[in-house]
């Protein structure tokens, strides 16, 4: 019997609902969901949580039930077929794999392969889809073996082929999407937000180098060396220029020219130096651009974003794996190349600051800004307002949705418990009014979301009472015309907290966990599965990223998920 049938066969013999199960084994409902819908497959680890979870509640209802009997029914694969085959599309999109190739060598009927990865068909047997896959990267992309190594987390790949198909197939199989690399720096970008500390703490790692004069003679550059110096080059001019407005658009991935982090981290520097000027940058995001590169560069420029002086977009529906394109422009010059992709070492850019070719390319951008979409929403105190009617609207609509928060919201509370709380922070007549407009906002947020029939679940960051000692709790309203930080007594904070869990009591389709995991401490999530995703930070400057773009939101879910998980 699969997990799935086996664990829906367990919740109606014995009554119970997911919510209930959820709560029992420390897991939320959104994953529940997918073990019982069979998207999801639970690891040997979750699969005991599960039966845990399951003899709590059978316990409560005066029934012995023994935790090693309880799956006798099934032994688990550990397979996690949804990750997997994202897991597999990311390998494909980084190697730019040929899939009649990979079909033909794996002996499988390419429309098939095309099923599995558009997920309108389930895989049969991961096992032996993933030794494949280990199998082709072997035969047919050994000159790539730094790239999957750095994809998958190993330090190299074995020379031997049953061992590189056996990590290759771990890899898969893992569930692993995004390694704590990807992940708990994203925590700290989000939390560091002061660009103009970064740009000090960098100016003497990377000291002023003179500036190419490109006012008589055009600069050409060939190759991956030639890229990164090019890309260096035309920044310095732009910093050195002090111009009003800059473009940026490339589809060459990150991977094929960054061999190390200085590149990148100069090319980070120079472009916060050139927003901390004033500069306002306009950036098209690759066309095609793989699901790890996209929340690289999120991650790295949220700074940046910050300043609300980056233009971020991205163009849809656009596939390119035959021509690589390049084009930067400032008011003044502009660097532009191209080549085939495959071919890196072939490929060409020119810096010239020739007022035809400025002009022609800085036309050419704006024409493709027509078909760009942002990539994402930015939200700071001064259009927050914008936000909560995004949210009102969006609350009415059913969806599986999740958060991950830094701290407990307003919308649980009482009347008499927020009152109590303004009351101990000697809060003004004229701040308790706009505090309490807020206040009812958010509860009809949350109501209606209740009433929609969607699945809401959080995860909630909560600290003992020796650490609220050393620093008492705080949460902040903001509004246009407030920006309010309001502390907790510490019975008021156990308050709050009791009233969160009654709630859940109440409403089967909500649920919450509490937990003390730091990687949740400075950020918030909130997520519409499948909608759009958004980062939060309360600490002011207050700033919400909104994200719609398919791949980057599909990764900040996949975040989310694994920091509550």
């Amino acid at each position: 019997m699969e997990v799935s049938e086996q664990l829906n066969f367990l919740l109606e013999k014995y009554n119970c609902t997911a919510k209930e199960l959820a709560q029992a084994s420390g897991m939320s409902v959104s994953v529940i969901s997918r073990y019982r819908n069979g998207t999801r497959h639970p690891s040997k680890e979750q699969l005991r949580r599960l039966a845990d979870g399951f003899v709590e509640l059978l316990n409560k209802q005066g029934m012995e039930v023994s935790c090693e009997n309880l799956f006798d029914d099934f032994e688990p694969s550990g397979v996690d077929k949804e990750m997997l085959m994202r897991n597999f599309n990311i390998l494909v999109s980084i190697l730019n794999i040929n899939m009649s190739d990979f079909a033909r060598f794996c002996s499988y009927d390419p429309s098939y392969i095309s099923r599995l990865r558009s997920k309108q068909r389930d895989i049969s047997d991961p096992e032996a889809f993933a030794i494949q896959t280990g199998k082709f990267l072997y035969q047919k992309y050994r000159n790539d073996d730094k790239t999957i190594a750095a994809l998958i987390g190993a330090d190299r790949m074995p020379d031997d082929s049953g061992e590189y198909t056996d990590v290759v197939q771990k890899w898969l199989c893992s569930g692993s999407l995004y390694s704590k690399e990807l992940i708990i720096p994203f925590a700290g970008n989000v939390d560091d937000m002061d660009i103009d500390s970064y740009v000090k703490s960098m100016e003497m790692i990377f000291p002023e180098r003179d500036i190419v004069d490109v006012r008589h003679e055009d600069r050409i550059y060939t190759g991956a060396d030639g890229i990164r110096e090019a890309e260096l080059d035309f920044l310095y001019y732009a910093l050195s220029s002090k111009t009003k407005k800059l473009y940026m658009v490339s589809n060459v991935l990150y991977n094929s020219i960054s061999i190390d982090d200085d590149y990148s981290n100069e090319w980070l520097y120079l472009l916060s130096c050139i927003v901390k000027r004033g500069t306002n940058v306009y950036i098209i995001n690759n066309f095609d651009t793989p699901v790890d590169e996209l929340l690289i560069k999120v991650r790295r420029m949220i700074p940046l974003y910050m300043t609300e002086r980056i233009h971020s977009y991205y163009i849809p529906g656009i596939k390119n794996n035959l021509h690589y394109f390049t084009c930067c422009c400032t008011d003044d010059a502009v660097m532009y190349g191209d080549g085939i992709v495959g071919f890196i070492d072939k490929i060409r850019y020119t810096l010239t600051s020739k007022p035809s070719e400025v002009e022609y390319r800085k036309a050419e951008f704006r024409l493709m800004l027509k078909k760009a979409r942002p990539l994402m929403n930015v939200y700071d105190k001064s259009n927050i307002s914008v936000f909560r009617n995004f949210l009102k609207a969006d609350s009415h609509n059913y969806g599986e949705k999740f958060g991950v928060c830094s701290r407990m919201h307003m919308a649980i509370m009482t009347p008499e418990l927020l009152s109590s709380v303004l009351d101990s922070n000697m809060v003004s007549d004229d701040e308790r009014f706009k505090i309490f407009e807020v206040y009812n906002e958010q509860r009809n947020i949350l109501n209606n979301i209740i009433a929609s029939g969607s699945v809401l679940h959080e995860d909630i960051y909560m600290i003992d009472s020796e650490e609220f000692q050393s620093k008492p709790v705080s949460f902040w309203v903001i509004d246009e015309a407030l920006e309010k930080k309001l502390y907790y007594k510490y019975e008021q904070y156990l308050e709050h907290q009791r009233l969160i869990k009654e709630f859940a009591d109440e409403h089967e389709n909500y649920s919450v966990f509490f937990s003390n995991n730091e990687k949740m401490k400075n950020m918030s999530f909130a997520i519409n599965k499948g909608r759009w995703a958004a980062i939060l930070r309360f600490e002011p400057p207050f700033i919400t990223f909104v994200v719609r773009q398919p791949n980057v939101r599909e990764a900040l879910e996949n975040i989310a998920l694994s920091i509550t998980e």
